[in-house]
């Protein structure tokens, strides 16, 4: 089906939720609650003893693989409260704080204390690391910050729904080789970058050169769910790159799709899917008004055409990592000037400027602007995050 909305629809999402500190630690509270977060991929834990560190929604996370398996703590001692392994990978025989070397094991329980005779009667399950679920979508790597045996805690399938097969094929190693892992920092809510990404009505404007063109609704589909939405095409110019592209995923795979998939898990996992790359990334809130998109990128793997084909397969999967990267910092010029006009609009400011002092604030009142048909997936994005917190009829 293409577009399912049959009339204009207006944001549900008050411009006080894209400004307020407040709004942003109700937004931690319930990102930490409800969503699996994406912290890296197979390729950062591949041996025993290699471990990732990193911050998750404002708390300090470390994986580590174990050998049998791969277990997250909060990366806080349970000593001195020191934090045990440096945010990026790493590699080291154990787990072991370095203020006063603490061993912990997979389970988080303490291995050896040194100097152990001056802690007598030494509970190691009250002083031991906080334990987070960690679960595996192909060479994805996803935590929870809950208790892993939290009742009424979704697997990390449940969660991403039909997301989560599609999202296993596109990182397969025998077919995807990783291309990207980074992040980008935006001066904007976190909000602001999951709505540019949920529609196409402005690649005529702002990625007209890059991306293309919006394919409009005789060639779009758009599929929703209790999970999330998705955005499908299998319309193509007949541009030259479009063309090389196709014959250069002819030549090293036997076979070419054409289409283009993107994904949105609630509230905020995304993934860009096509015959050369498999974008997978998730936006977070870093303050009020800052975020980070946390990137991965896997290009497509040789499968024939010998060691040529294989030199072909390494370039192809450079031009995409650059050409996305282009294309998300094209986005990034935009959003801040979004910002700017949502902090405007919770400027209230009393007429003429008066001093400081003689400033009132006021709640916000309905939010303007408008979504369009085709922007209907923003729509079921703020539907579904209002929920969490009111129930939000419809109001257009």
């Amino acid at each position: 089906m293409p577009y399912h909305s049959k009339g204009t629809m207006h944001p549900l999402i008050p411009p006080d939720d894209y400004v307020g500190g407040a709004a942003h630690q109700r937004d931690l509270a319930e990102l930490r609650r409800s969503t699996w977060q994406l912290v890296g991929t197979r390729r950062d834990l591949a041996k025993p003893g290699d471990t990732l560190a990193a911050t998750v929604l404002g708390l300090p996370v470390v994986l580590r693989n174990f050998g049998d398996r791969v277990s997250a703590f909060r990366n806080v001692c349970a000593h001195r409260q020191c934090t045990i392994a440096t945010n990026g990978t790493s590699h080291s025989a154990v787990l072991k704080c370095p203020y006063h070397g603490w061993h912990y094991g997979a389970d988080g329980r303490t291995r050896k204390i040194p100097g152990a005779k001056n802690f007598p009667n030494f509970d190691r399950e009250a002083h031991r690391l906080q334990t987070y679920a960690v679960q595996f979508c192909g060479e994805l790597v996803f935590t929870r910050l809950c208790a892993p045996d939290d009742v009424g805690q979704d697997s990390l399938q449940a969660w991403m729904g039909d997301t989560f097969d599609q999202l296993q094929q596109a990182t397969r190693p025998e077919h995807w080789i990783q291309n990207l892992g980074t992040h980008l920092d935006f001066p904007v809510n976190w909000k602001i970058p999951i709505e540019g990404s949920l529609e196409s009505y402005h690649l005529d404007e702002v990625h007209a050169a890059t991306f293309g063109h919006d394919p409009g609704e005789e060639h779009s589909e758009h599929v929703m769910n209790a999970q999330g939405t998705t955005f499908q095409t299998h319309y193509r110019t007949d541009s030259l790159v479009e063309r090389i592209e196709e014959r250069c995923i002819r030549w090293m795979t036997g076979g070419f799709d054409g289409s283009y998939r993107h994904l949105h898990t609630f509230p905020n996992l995304m993934a860009s899917l096509n015959d050369s790359l498999s974008l997978v990334y998730q936006i977070v809130p870093t303050g009020p008004t800052t975020s980070r998109m946390n990137l991965w990128g896997f290009g497509r793997a040789a499968s024939q055409g010998g060691w040529f084909a294989k030199m072909g397969s390494v370039a192809m999967r450079r031009a995409s990592a650059k050409m996305a990267l282009k294309v998300l910092n094209e986005d990034a010029a935009i959003f801040p000037l979004v910002q700017r006009g949502m902090t405007a609009l919770c400027d209230d400011t009393l007429p003429e400027d008066p001093p400081a002092t003689a400033r009132t604030h006021r709640p916000s009142a309905k939010r303007p602007g408008v979504f369009g048909r085709c922007e209907e997936r923003l729509d079921a994005f703020h539907r579904d995050w209002q929920s969490r917190f009111t129930s939000v009829g419809r109001t257009s």
